[in-house]
């Protein structure tokens, strides 16, 4: 009897060991396998988690004409979104032209993401290999507390965001990182 008593225990023990374990497992992401992804014809590319469609993204003209591409990337239920504008009639000369830019057009998209939340902007950002760029990094929350990540890049003819969205946990860092670092403006 006491010999069965030590085995119900042990096997106490062991669920109890592996719960954590199980539970842990369940809540961590899958990782994307990121490929070079053309942004349609501006020359531009990003990394996104693999996509079957040849052209993944839809051109759509701004107020002033501007080309408006916009790809929304779904894996393991977060969201890898892209919009890239092509501006019109318009030079950015240097940096602090660009994140102007870049602030007010994070500031119109907000209230169509209904954004109730933002931490504020990240000023500074460097994309590697493209010294003319210039970046700010975001995070926001919107009305039903889903978090985004946001990181928007903009060179002289062209502003891209890159927006990582979904129900928490979002991915790891190293994830975030690789999306939100990869857009690459044409050189």
């Amino acid at each position: 009897m006491k010999h069965k008593t030590i085995q119900h225990a042990g096997r106490k023990l062991f669920i109890l060991l592996l719960l954590p374990s199980i539970v842990w497992a369940q809540t961590q992401r899958k990782t994307p396998r990121f490929v070079k992804t053309p942004v349609a014809e501006t020359g531009c590319f990003v990394y996104v988690p693999q996509v079957d469609q040849a052209n993944p993204f839809d051109m759509t003209l701004s107020p002033d004409s501007a080309k408006v591409y916009h790809g929304d990337f779904l894996f393991d239920s977060i969201h890898y979104e892209v919009i890239t504008v092509c501006l019109k009639n318009m030079s950015l000369k240097n940096t602090e032209e660009k994140e102007t830019l870049i602030k007010a057009y994070l500031d119109y998209l907000k209230p169509n993401f209904h954004i109730s939340q933002s931490a504020g902007y990240g000023l500074g950002q460097h994309l590697a290999g493209q010294d003319q760029v210039s970046g700010i990094l975001d995070y926001w929350t919107d009305e039903m507390q889903e978090d985004y990540v946001v990181k928007a890049w903009a060179d002289e003819t062209k502003l891209a965001v890159l927006l990582l969205h979904g129900p928490k946990p979002l991915p790891v860092l190293e994830v975030q990182q690789t999306f939100l670092n990869g857009f690459r403006f044409h050189p």
